[in-house]
Formats: C-alpha cells, structure tokens, sequence
C-alpha cells in the first residue's frame, strides 16, 4: 500500500498489464481517515497544527471529536491500493497499525478510474439541454435575418409581428440579451421604478455577501492542512463579516415581502380586477411558482450531469450526499419543500431558501389582498405574525439552549446542525422579515395615493430626479441614520462573543436568535424610506447605479448556481486546501464571476423564456415594441434571491 498526496491520484488512474496485455488490476485511490482515541495522541497532533497553543488546540480538537461522530471521519490521508484489494482487509490492516499509535482508522471513497456509463435520466436530461440550446440558436439565427431583411421583406415584417415572431423574440438570445442590459433613462422610468431604483446594489451586495460566507463555510475539513487556523477564525472580528452573513438572506425576504404588497397594489389600483379572492391567490401562486421553479430544476438538472464532467479524489464522498439525494428526493425541490428535510437529505442544501421563500408566499400572499380591502384586518394579522413568529423562536432557542446563529468554528458543529434543522431552515423564522417587507411596501403605496401619485406620470414628474411623498426633517433623519447603523453593527457584530467561545446558553442568546432578524428589517424600513423618498444621499447613488441593474437582475441564478460550484472545488481537489482569508476572498472574486458568466447563461437559455411564455399565458401577448424592455412593464423588478 503506497502512501500518497491529494497529488498523486493519477497513479489511481494507472491499469496494470501482464506480459500478455491482460489488465491485472487499476490504481484504487482511497481516502484514509485517522481519529485520534486519547489525550496524548491528540497532544501530538495539536504540535503540529497549532504549536504556540497546543493545549487549547488540542481541547477543541478533543470536544471536536467527541461531539461530531456523524460529520468528521478523522484526519485523511490520500492512499493508492491495487483495486483487486478488498476494502475490508484493508480497514483491518490499517487499524492493526494505528492502534499501536492510539489511532482509529478507516477507509472510505474508494474509487477506481472507469469511462461512465450513462444512466437513462442522465440521457433524458442531456437531450433536453440539447434540444434547449437548439432552440436559442435557430431562434437567435432567424431574429438576425429578421432584423437585417426587416425593411426590405414584407415577408419578415409580417413574421416579426405575428405569433411567430414572438416566440423567435421569447427564444432569441440577442433579444433576451437586450432585454437584459436594458436600463431606462431616469425620463423613462415610472414613479415606482425610480423610488426602489436602489433594490438592484441591494441586491446585488447582499448576493456577493451570501456567496463569500459559503465560501469560508462549504470548505471540506478533511481536505485542510489546516484545521487549526479554521477553528481559531472565529476569534477574530472579521468573521463576523463573513460567518454571520445570515442578514443578507433577511433582506432579501424582506425584499421579496416589499415588492408582493407594493406591486400587487399597484395592480390593483390601476386595472381594478374583478376576480374572487381564491382565484387571486391562485394566479399569484402559480405564477411565482411557474418563474422560480423553471430555473431552479434547470440548475437540478445541471448538477445531476456533474459527475460526468468532473471527477476527483473526494467526488466518491460527496457523491452519497450530494447526488444521490438529489436522484431520491428531486420531487422535493419540485414541491419547494427540501428545507423540511434533514440536512443530508436535502437536494442542494441550499435550495432551502426558496423552499423557505415559497412556504411564507403561500401564506402571506393573502395579506396584500387583505390590505387592500380591508386594511386594519390585515395590520392586525400582520402584526401577530411578527410578534408570534419571533417569540416562538426566541423560546425554541433559550429552552433547548440553541445556538443563536450558526457557529460552524467552534468544536460542536452537531449543535449547530440542530440549531438549523429546528429553527433556522423553518420558514416560522424568516416569517417576521417578509411581513415587514410587506407593511412597508404597503405604506409606500398609501404615501403614493395620499400625495396623489399613482403610477401616471406628468411631464414634470419624468424630469425630477427624485420623487418625495414624505417629508423627512433634518435632525430626523440624522436620528434615523445613527440609529439604523447602530441596529445593522449590532446585528452583525454581537455574535463575536459567541463565534470566540462564549456560551450560548444564556437569556441573551436566545434574544438575539429571536429578535435579530427582525431588529434587521426595521433597519431596511429607514434605508428604504429614505431613499424612495430623495434623502439617500450618495447611498442611493452607489445602490442605484446603473450598471448593478442587469447583476441584480441575474441575482437568482447566480445564487442557485454558486454552491454547486464551490461542491465541484471540493470534490476536484487534488491538494490540500490553504485556509487563509487571502486564499478565501481571492476564490470568492472568482466564484462570484463564474456565478454570474453561468446565471447570464442561464437566463438565455431558461430564465428569459420562461418568464415570456409565462407572461403570455397569464396577460396575452402586447404589440411589438421598438425598445425591448425586461418583463415586468412599469412594475419594480420582483425579487426571488
């Protein structure tokens, strides 16, 4: 048995021949996980990792161990066996040595190099993405010629204002692209659309945000020669910027709950629908289901075809729960309730969110409709929501002694597990964030009315820059900005304490498990107060600038395809990962940009058509426009993730 480095894997690729050229067998790589049983042992190793504290280190290697029997295997070293060896006989030598030196072993991820052989989904997918592809290029082809011929063909005038000319656009790459990139002149823009202009840096921001904590969080422990420095992170301010990312996702709930209230009262006041309340919330289900679920099984799809496209040494680990669940419980993605799994049981762990999203729509949608006809109903539920909602955790949290937030550096990561298979992957906890969304953007609307806005313009009105239905003194506001950037630095850094080792078993954690996310809406409520109302300042201009329109735009995407491409890092390495931040950020930059390159992608050939066709179904088809204009018309772009 050869010993090796993460390096050295191709020699698992090697066949071995007799004289005759019959294969005797392949190079087997192997992954060799080593647990130390006592003190000394783990002594010994805690020299090497940390050797200026080994005492401390090897404490919390210790608790570690002890404590994470179902998520750490050990410390791994890389080893190529003859594939003829059988994994049995292998444990039992490997453990006739390491008992000598106070040591547990064990052999896992054995894999040998074979050419794939396709599986009946995996052909069923590879076509559909085909015939996908096929479509946006003959439609992108037929929109040039169009384009070119359009003034000289009657021909390709009446193609190009018919029935087939709109689904040549719906397909059409460079349509799409252009719908994309569009972003109208501030003369151009409605009421809404200049008010909430700021919503894309928001988005955008809190997207980077997310992608940078799960870049420092999806690092494979085993894999590090650096577990140490991994545990000792927590100690620094830092990591409060990065380990305690979790407010991005309240914002974007907050967001989503905003634009639900605002724009479906502005739909209301403008068309004024007859239609019964059940049918309301059924369109409303249906089509946000429609645009968020297209997307979401495209990058499922995608991620079942990885293991054709990539291999590496701990692929064969990652295959059980990464890949396999998704063949078992694709269908929960499907139905938006993955997040009620156990976590290695979820398909894409992170698609919990839209799971989490989708479950709070389905409830809360009712509440807009409730505000428009009978607004005090609705006040007064929305109100109970947050209090209960907020308080349940707050109790989930100091009666089980949970976590406040996720403390993935220290030792007791099962404790963390249970922290977010109870509370954090539950929609009852983000339920408080989407409801103020949904009063604030509820009150915009009111301002609107009561100032006499509407969603008409005047010529006076295109040509103002900003558009003020409150007024907001001066020494208000400077109260509102101190106190909103106290909130927003508390809700941040007030889990230092915890994330360096104190415990969270007090009144003051379950607190802040409780009360935080909604302590970081209110906080949004100022900044979106004052920036739909002019009083932002050079806030608004940087969140507002014109070139996050189309990132904000593919903000979705790029969510749902940024972890699985920190999983394929995992799976690929062929050396041990260096945990410094430098290391850290500069991936980030680069999982940033892969994200977005891969979701542009995916809104040609997905995204974009979906939300045409869908649009045609539930509004009929508009006459042709010279200036192609992302969906959505006058309304505020919705916001998913």
């Amino acid at each position: 048995m050869e010993e090796t480095t993460l390096t050295k894997t191709a020699q698992s690729s090697m066949i071995f021949r007799d004289v005759s050229g019959l294969e005797l067998f392949r190079g087997q790589y192997c992954s060799l996980f080593l647990k130390p049983t006592d003190l000394a042992s783990m002594k010994r190793f805690a020299e090497k990792f940390a050797p200026d504290d080994p005492d401390e280190v090897t404490l919390d290697l210790q608790v570690f161990l002890e404590s994470n029997q179902d998520v750490s295997h050990g410390l791994r070293i890389g080893v190529c066996v003859p594939s003829t060896c059988p994994s049995d006989d292998l444990s039992l030598l490997v453990n006739s040595v390491a008992n000598d030196f106070g040591l547990t072993g064990s052999l896992r991820g054995c894999v040998v190099k074979d050419k794939p052989k396709l599986k009946t989904y995996e052909k069923v997918l590879m076509c559909s993405f085909s015939l996908l592809v096929s479509f946006v290029i003959v439609a992108s082809a037929l929109d040039v010629y169009l384009r070119k011929a359009g003034q000289k063909s009657s021909l390709a005038q009446s193609i190009s204002a018919g029935a087939t000319g709109f689904y040549i656009e719906t397909f059409s790459a460079i349509s799409n692209t252009e719908r994309l990139l569009h972003v109208p002149g501030n003369e151009d823009m409605s009421t809404s659309q200049k008010k909430l202009a700021f919503f894309h840096g928001v988005r955008f921001i809190s997207s980077c945000w997310i992608i940078l904590g799960h870049g420092y969080l999806t690092i494979e422990p085993s894999a590090t020669g650096e577990l140490g420095r991994a545990m000792e992170f927590g100690r620094s301010w830092f990591w409060c910027l990065v380990g305690n990312a979790y407010p991005a996702v309240q914002t974007f709930l907050y967001m989503s709950g905003l634009l639900l209230a605002y724009n479906y009262l502005q739909f209301e006041q403008k068309k004024g629908t007859k239609l019964s309340l059940h049918h309301k919330i059924v369109i409303l289900l249906l089509r946000r289901y429609i645009r968020v679920t297209a997307p979401l099984m495209f990058v499922l799809g995608c991620w079942l075809l990885v293991p054709l496209m990539f291999d590496g040494p701990l692929q064969a680990e990652h295959y059980g729960p990464f890949f396999e669940t998704c063949q078992r419980n694709w269908w929960k993605v499907l139905l938006h309730i993955n997040n009620l799994s156990d976590f290695f049981d979820m398909c894409l762990q992170h698609t919990w969110y839209v799971g989490v999203d989708w479950q709070i729509y389905m409830v809360i949608c009712v509440i807009p409709i409730l505000l428009a006809k009978r607004p005090r109903l609705a006040l007064f539920i929305s109100a109970a929501l947050i209090g209960v909602t907020s308080t349940i955790v707050f109790l989930q949290a100091y009666v089980n002694s949970y976590q406040p937030v996720s403390l993935y550096t220290q030792p007791q990561i099962s404790a963390t597990m249970a922290m977010m298979k109870a509370i954090y992957y539950k929609p009852h906890a983000h339920v408080a964030s989407y409801v103020v969304g949904v009063l604030m953007g509820y009150y915009l609307f009111v301002k609107e009315q009561l100032a006499g806005c509407g969603t008409t313009q005047t010529a006076m009105h295109k040509s103002a820059k900003v558009y003020r239905t409150t007024s907001i003194k001066k020494s208000v506001r400077y109260f509102g900005w101190v106190t909103s950037t106290g909130v927003a630095l508390a809700v941040v850094f007030v889990p230092y304490k915890w994330f360096s080792g104190a415990p969270w078993d007090g009144l003051d954690s379950a607190l802040y498990a409780g009360y935080s996310k909604f302590m970081w809406s209110v906080m949004l409520c100022w900044l979106t107060l004052v920036c739909a109302n002019g009083y932002g300042g050079p806030v608004n201009a940087f969140l507002s600038w014109r070139p996050l329109v189309p990132l904000s735009r593919l903000t979705y995407g790029a969510y749902l395809i940024h972890s699985p491409l920190y999983l394929v890092r995992a799976g690929i390495l062929r050396e041990r990962f260096s945990i410094q931040h430098y290391h850290l950020v500069m991936e980030f930059f680069g999982c940033v940009t892969m994200a977005y390159l891969l979701a542009f992608l995916m809104y040609l050939v997905c995204e974009a058509p979906v939300a045409r066709l869908e649009k045609l179904a539930f509004e009929g088809r508009r006459k042709p426009q010279r200036t192609r204009q992302p969906d959505g018309g006058s309304r505020v772009e919705g916001v998913r993730l």
